[in-house]
């Protein structure tokens, strides 16, 4: 079943009846809706279950992305399975060029390399350039402090 949610604002009230699913049957749906657009199942994994997670942290837009991440990357704005590459490095700090990969790719391989950065040095940064859409940042963020 799912929540009643009544709207007014014209001559008519509107109910709309809201379907309730899973966070693990969104999940489920998402990978297989990536995998079907041509991610990796390794992307979609990844990719799927952090618009889902981000949704269940109340940026319900995330999931809704998974129609225009189909559309970019069948005019190829996404390019599934591109290898990404550190173009600039210093003791701490590195530049990753994404190649249109999806942005919660790039940006998880980006914060791996400031980890590991700070924990040589004592500071470490990462910046990124040529990817999609990255999705919540604080995701990173809390992994990172976590």
């Amino acid at each position: 079943m799912g929540k009643i949610k009544s709207f007014t604002g014209g001559a008519k009230p509107v109910t709309v009846v809201m379907p309730v699913v899973s966070p693990s049957d969104l999940k489920h749906c998402s990978i297989e809706l990536l995998g079907a657009a041509g991610a990796t199942a390794n992307e979609a994994e990844i990719v799927g279950t952090h618009l889902v997670e981000s949704n269940f942290a109340g940026h319900d837009s995330d999931v809704l992305r998974i129609p225009q991440y189909a559309e970019e990357i069948r005019r190829c704005a996404v390019r599934p399975g591109t290898e990404l590459a550190i173009t600039e490095e210093t003791e701490s700090s590195v530049l990753i060029d994404g190649f249109q990969t999806f942005g919660q790719l790039a940006c998880a391989e980006a914060r791996r390399h400031a980890i590991e950065k700070a924990r040589a040095v004592g500071i470490g940064m990462a910046s990124l350039r040529c990817c999609n859409h990255s999705g919540r940042f604080g995701a990173y963020v809390e992994v990172s402090v976590g």
